[in-house]
């Protein structure tokens, strides 16, 4: 019988058919459509150079627009990853009960955005939110979380972080299962501590988890 080795690539045809459609191909629409000055509307295209480029720099929205993201990506890569990375440790112990708080940790991962987005509008509520509750307890005035500019954009991502601080975390539980018990154990024999273990034994052995996490992170900012 003869092996059939055209059969792996015909299941790939569809799929990258797909991701060519619906992504490869707007990436180079949108890529030519930025040096023209189209509307969205009109049947002619005019090719302009640079010119949205210059525009963009001298719009003071955009360059506003641009920190705000950079904003996004620190925070989403600097603190979402190792936060992950601290929970999927601790969770990996295998205590009593982890399973459950394991469970617990993703759940927001299951919540829609809107879903999301409603208990955060809770939470940030000037008056009877959750946090400015917390803080009118402490004698501190409550902030407002989503009408002051200066720490609007810090309260979205810290929102957006409840959800993706999970995602890192089941990344790096798989990676975690991945860490030969052995080099561990062996450590442990050549006496070295916690922190050695985790910085020369664990952490090397993570670096592919560590790597999909910040990708699918800056992504996902």
């Amino acid at each position: 019988m003869k092996s059939k080795w055209w059969v792996p690539y015909l299941f790939l045809v569809i799929p990258l058919l797909m991701y060519s459609i619906w992504v490869i191909i707007p990436i180079f629409q949108t890529m030519f459509l930025s040096f023209t000055n189209w509307d969205g509307v009109s049947p002619v295209i005019n090719f302009v150079g640079l010119k949205n480029f210059r525009e963009l720099l001298k719009d003071p929205y955009s360059i506003l627009s641009f920190w705000n993201n950079i904003k996004w990506l620190l925070g989403f890569a600097i603190v979402a990853v190792p936060l992950g990375l601290a929970v999927a440790m601790f969770l990996d112990q295998g205590f009593a009960g982890s399973k459950i708080y394991k469970t617990f940790m993703f759940l927001p991962m299951t919540l829609s955005f809107v879903v999301i987005g409603q208990i955060w509008s809770w939470i940030f509520e000037p008056r009877d939110g959750i946090l400015n509750t917390f803080l009118n307890l402490l004698g501190i005035q409550g902030v407002g979380w989503l009408s002051d500019p200066k720490i609007v954009t810090y309260s979205l991502v810290m929102a957006a972080l409840w959800r993706q601080i999970p995602y890192a975390m089941v990344i790096f539980l798989a990676g975690l299962k991945q860490v030969p018990k052995t080099l561990i154990d062996a450590s442990c024999v050549d006496g070295a501590n916690s922190w050695q273990r985790f910085i020369h034994v664990i952490l090397p052995m993570l670096r592919p988890a560590t790597v999909i996490a910040i990708t699918v992170n800056v992504i996902d900012s």
